[in-house]
This record gives C-alpha cells, structure tokens and sequence, in this order.
C-alpha cells in the first residue's frame, strides 16, 4: 500500500471517529462578494462564515453586520459596499467543508497611501502631489481625523502648502478618498485646551508570574504649561470591562525642536498575577495627564496584544 492511500485511509479513519476539529485559521486576499442576506464572505474563493460573535472593522470604524451587507457603493467606487476590495479574516476552519467561521474581519476598498507635501490649501480642501483629497462621510469608513504627528486634530485650512503629509485611503480614478491626513509641520491646533494622546500601544502575554509586557508611546500639548517647567507627568492605566487600573507613571519631556508638545513613553510590565483579568494582557490602555493645569485629559486605545 503506497504512502498517499495510507495517509487517506488514516484521514477516514480520523473522520469516522470524530477526531478532525475544527483549527486555527488565518487569510487576506480579494473579497469577492458579501451576501446582502447572511453576510457570508467569498474570500479568494473561500466560503468565510460572519455571525453576532464576530467583530468586523474597517481602517476607520466599526461595523455592524448590516454595515458589512451593505450594497450601497462607498464614495468614489461602483462596486457594492466593500466587494471589490481585501479582507482579512481570523477565525477557525471545518476540516470537513473548509468553509471558514470568522472571528474578526477587517475589511477596506484598497490599501492606498501619499506621501508626499500639500500643493494646494483652498479653505481646508487639500491637494497633496497635485491630487484632489476627499475627506471620507459614510459611516462604514469615516474620516479619522487631519492631525498632526502628535495625534491631535488640526483645523484644515491653517496648513500651509508645501508641508509635508501622509495621507491614508483609496484612489478613485480622479480623486483620493481619505480617512486619515497625517501633517508633519505646524498648523493650529482644533482643540485649544490640554490634550493627551495614545500614539500606540501594545502589550503581550506572560506567564502570571512574570507579568505582562506593555509598551506605549504617545505625546501632549503644552500651552498649558507655567513657563520655565519642563515635564508632565502621566499616568498609564489599563481599562478593563471600564474599571481602570494605574499601571506606571511617566514624565513627558518638552524640549525645543517641538514647541507646543511634548513626548512620552513607556516600556514595561503589569505586576504578577493569577487574577482572571489582571493576569491578562491590557487590551485598552489609557493615558491622563497628572500634571496641574492639564483638567486630567486622557486618551485611550486598543492595544495591539501577542501571545507568548
């Protein structure tokens, strides 16, 4: 008997006694189709299963399954809502159908990027390299914010031309549909009051004796600040089922070559412990700012989470 029948019987006798389960599972490619009905993904051929207990993203928000069933076209496509475009799933996999149930699904028209300067500034309405920019409205995948390399939101028609940009979306043939302008140069500031943001953060699993690694970097704004001080110090918590817990304190340092900011960081670990929930990796990390006259203002994210 040659080694492919005997591998094929084994795998029947595997089937018969129930051994196959399901497995881990894992794709990014062309989404086909979406089913209006059932919200089922043809992923590069792949039948991808979508119910309530899967979370669904795009590069900007987070959708519903009827966002996903969606047929409307997104601005600037002719394609149904997201057909057309890439998915990638995570989920598991029925050795026996190949069909894929999905744990999350993200999903977006095209991965399309400019860098580039801005050439043109009519009122806040951009042209970066000589191309149109169109600040994206549908719900499905809205404009994030324009903001600066600090995080924090600018008003659009105080960026000068020739400021150097990146900008996040899809090219529709004529224009390009954004969900995020990032400057790299002054512009005044959306929000005059004391911010803070959370640039990234990501955290990975240990074992509860060791702790759990978290590295977070982010940035805040000093207008506030009384002349001649020099640091603000920030408190990073983790926010669990919207019970925060501190998990260090930082100094963010202003220094010259950006004024009006400054920058913070931290790289570290959770305290040891067998909790059911501080055993675990933060999932959110938020950060406020301590120092006085910053009135506490805090930002928060999803951190980026690794297992072991």
């Amino acid at each position: 008997m040659t080694r492919i029948v005997m591998g094929l019987v084994f795998c029947l006798s595997l089937i018969r006694s129930g051994v196959l389960t399901a497995q881990d599972a894992e794709l990014e490619g062309p989404l086909k189709s979406v089913d209006p009905t059932t919200a089922e993904l043809s992923v590069m051929g792949m039948r991808v299963i979508v119910d309530g207990n899967t979370r669904i993203e795009s590069p900007s928000a987070t959708l519903t399954i009827d966002q996903l069933k969606d047929t409307a076209s997104l601005p600037g496509r002719t394609q149904q809502g997201f057909e057309g475009g890439t998915a990638t799933v995570t989920g598991t996999v029925d050795p026996m159908t190949g069909n894929v149930t999905a744990a999350t699904v993200f999903v977006e028209p095209s991965e399309n990027v400019i860098l580039g300067v801005v050439t043109e500034n009519n009122a806040g309405e951009l042209k970066v390299n000589g191309v149109q920019i169109k600040y994206l409205n549908d719900p499905r995948i809205p404009l994030k914010a324009v903001q600066n390399e600090f995080g924090f939101e600018v008003k659009r028609e105080s960026i000068p031309v020739a400021t150097p940009v990146a900008v996040e979306g899809y090219y529709d043939g004529t224009d390009f549909q954004t969900f995020l302008v990032e400057i790299d140069g002054p512009a005044t500031l959306a929000n005059p009051d004391p911010q803070v943001s959370v640039l990234r953060a990501q955290t990975r699993e240990r074992r509860a004796d060791r702790g759990d690694d978290v590295t977070v970097r982010g940035a805040v704004t000093t207008a506030h600040v009384t002349p001649g001080t020099t640091r603000q110090t920030i408190g990073i918590y983790r926010v669990d089922n919207g019970v925060e817990a501190l998990i260090a304190t930082v100094q963010a340092r202003i220094v010259a070559d950006t004024p009006g900011f400054a920058k913070w960081s931290f790289n570290g670990a959770t305290d040891p412990s067998t909790h059911p929930v501080y055993g675990r990796a933060p999932r959110i990390i938020k950060a406020v700012n301590l120092s006085a006259g910053a009135n506490l203002a805090s930002d928060q994210i999803d951190a980026e989470v690794r297992e072991e």
